[in-house]
């Protein structure tokens, strides 16, 4: 047993080595990781075995004999990750197959009706022509609990949804809520240990997330961040707002989150003036905690990119490399 858990420790160690150096020769793995030629030689194999790296190039060291150097497989294993976004009200669903560095291989988007089955064909696609996908991550505005959704802007989603997709592939599947997604991807590029993520999109009621050091909090039954059930005078049935009424819902909302969580950052999704947003919530500031407490705001029209690399960073991470 102890045997085994040493191999696995070195094993990670060369993979993760191959993966940050690319390409490598095993006595450089030997010097970079501390272990004995003998033992990354057959740490080497194991690799090559599984496919995980392969053989390249001969280098010539400026002492000795040509070194046979290996390649990390970057496409050993893939993973599927599929999110959806509106634009001019049109619901749109992106499908994007990626390698073991989040490079995207193949991606395809197209306007679809959210439904149960509207999926299927293209996740059957992607299957059959990559063998080696590992993982599929959604990406949904909704919640997900014990298997099923307990809140979903898609009406046609049926409340089962997660447990049947994952009935019905052999595959690891999971589901995050969109603006989960979103700021994960966007903490993975800001160097900021405490963000507060607020969407607000125009023809579905408001979400946010809360991520502190890279993990995203979602309380007792991921309804964390549920922010449009905080007490106001909106009825989330009549939608979109007008810009005056979103834009005294985001300062109410922010003014909350400065004050529970003391937030590095605010990042707010929304079509909405940045400088007016930071004019109008300095106006409401009157005391010199109140100054020290206010986050950076920043405003963004599109939260699909950060949805994008937030789930493709998730998906990497259930891998079992």
């Amino acid at each position: 047993m102890k045997e085994n858990l040493i191999k696995h420790t070195n094993l990670k160690k060369i993979r993760e080595l191959l993966k940050s150096k690319k390409i490598a020769t095993k006595p450089e793995l030997a010097a970079l990781s501390g272990l004995s030629v003998v033992t990354v030689n057959s740490l080497v194999k194991t690799l090559l075995d599984c496919g995980e790296i392969t053989e390249d190039k001969s280098i010539q060291p400026e002492l000795g004999r040509p070194a046979l150097s290996y390649r990390f497989n970057e496409v050993s294993k893939l993973v599927l990750v599929i999110y959806m976004f509106e634009t001019n009200n049109d619901d749109i669903v992106c499908y994007s197959v990626c390698n073991l560095y989040g490079d995207e291989i193949e991606t395809l988007q197209e306007k679809n009706k959210i439904t149960t089955q509207c999926f299927d064909k293209n996740i059957q696609y992607f299957l059959n022509k990559y063998n080696n996908i590992q993982t599929i991550g959604f990406s949904i505005p909704g919640v997900e609990y014990n298997d099923e959704f307990i809140i979903c802007d898609y009406p046609d989603l049926d409340k089962k949804f997660p447990k049947i997709i994952k009935d019905r592939y052999d595959v690891d599947i999971f589901i995050e809520n969109d603006i989960n997604s979103a700021i994960l991807g966007y903490y993975m590029c800001n160097n900021c240990e405490s963000i507060v993520g607020i969407y607000m999109p125009s023809k579905y009621p408001p979400g946010s997330s809360i991520c502190l050091n890279g993990k995203i909090l979602k309380g007792k039954n991921n309804l964390a961040g549920e922010i449009k059930y905080l007490p106001c005078d909106i009825d989330w049935s009549k939608l979109p707002l007008l810009e005056k009424d979103m834009e005294n819902f985001l300062l109410n909302v922010v003014k909350i989150y400065m004050c529970v969580y003391n937030p590095e950052q605010i990042v707010i999704y929304a079509d909405i003036s940045e400088n007016k947003l930071e004019q109008r919530m300095m106006s409401l500031i009157s005391t010199d905690n109140e100054k020290l407490m206010l986050p950076r705001l920043m405003v963004k029209k599109d939260l699909n990119i950060d949805i994008k690399k937030g789930l493709i960073s998730n998906a990497l991470s259930r891998i079992n490399l």
